[in-house]
């Protein structure tokens, strides 16, 4: 793997981003979001949270032939790639300038060769709630390109991402989770009962569903596997020290199965009896900002 650097995103990375995001919407249930959005649809939710909240990203340095444009292993023209524009093309899900580009990440051309990016990961924050005594808490998004994972890339996102809300006067944050579908195994219990299989006692076959209903993400209840969906996520964000405080059943559907939803939280600064105002991300220094990427 290349150096690993961090910079704030910008809205013309949202092809990159989109990349990324697109087979977590159409593989996985980690996202409860139907359709992939449009590269222009994306490129607005960026603007949208960089106009008050850090949206950052990672990426990775690689050499390209500054003639073919060979990235990784995959040769793309600049001139003759047909979705290129005048200045960058996409490789495999990333954003590679075929100039280079100012600020993190950005690389010099020596002889033949040149530098680029690949985005490898992004995270967010929005508003918790509209109301205004809500402004020391945000909900947290996280997505790392799924061939980059189990590198530490999530834990180095949070961390800059934690640094640049501090500076914000941010308290506390706060992460929605899918968690796979308790009422999945409900159901199966009520087809094995009318099947007459396995359950046998129906008080016993209430019980369980009972149990099952009841079941939260630290109770230990056996969900069993979910080919969308495991318990990595709320199990790194306990590592990164949130805690669980809120489970809801049942409260989602896709991929013709029920999903739970957890919540998780994290405070990441003190709680004063009188907080300071929330800084909006575009009030921060510059130099704040670099100081927190790094």
């Amino acid at each position: 793997m290349g150096e690993r650097t961090f910079r704030v995103a910008r809205p013309e990375d949202a092809e990159a981003l989109l990349a990324i995001y697109a087979p977590y919407v159409e593989e996985t249930a980690i996202t409860f979001e139907y359709e992939v959005p449009s590269v222009e649809a994306f490129r607005a939710r960026i603007a949208h949270t960089l106009a008050t909240y850090p949206y950052i990203v990672a990426v990775e340095e690689q050499e390209a032939n500054a003639g073919t444009g060979h990235v990784d292993g995959a040769s793309v023209s600049c001139i003759d790639r047909a979705e290129a524009n005048a200045d960058t093309a996409h490789v495999d899900g990333a954003s590679v300038s075929s100039a280079p580009a100012s600020g993190a990440g950005a690389g010099d051309v020596t002889g033949t060769h040149r530098t680029s990016e690949r985005i490898i990961g992004y995270a967010y924050v929005g508003r918790l709630h509209e109301r205004a005594a809500y402004d020391w808490s945000v909900e947290t998004s996280i997505y790392v390109d799924r061939r980059a994972r189990k590198h530490g890339l999530g834990r180095q996102l949070y961390e800059r991402l934690e640094a640049i809300l501090r500076a914000m006067n941010i308290i506390s944050v706060n992460a929605c989770i899918a968690y796979p579908g308790t009422m999945n195994t409900v159901v199966a219990a009520d087809r094995l009962q009318d099947a007459h299989i396995g359950i046998g006692d129906p008080n016993t076959a209430d019980r369980t569903r009972k149990d099952l209903r009841e079941g939260s993400a630290d109770s230990g209840v056996d969900i069993g596997e979910d080919p969308y969906l495991n318990t990595n996520s709320p199990d790194f964000h306990a590592h990164l020290g949130y805690q669980l405080v809120g489970h809801f059943h049942a409260c989602a559907y896709k991929f013709d199965r029920w999903y739970d939803m957890i919540w998780m939280e994290k405070w990441i600064a003190p709680h004063p009896a009188k907080p300071e105002a929330m800084i909006s991300f575009p009030e921060l220094p510059e130099e704040v900002v670099e100081r927190c990427l790094r």
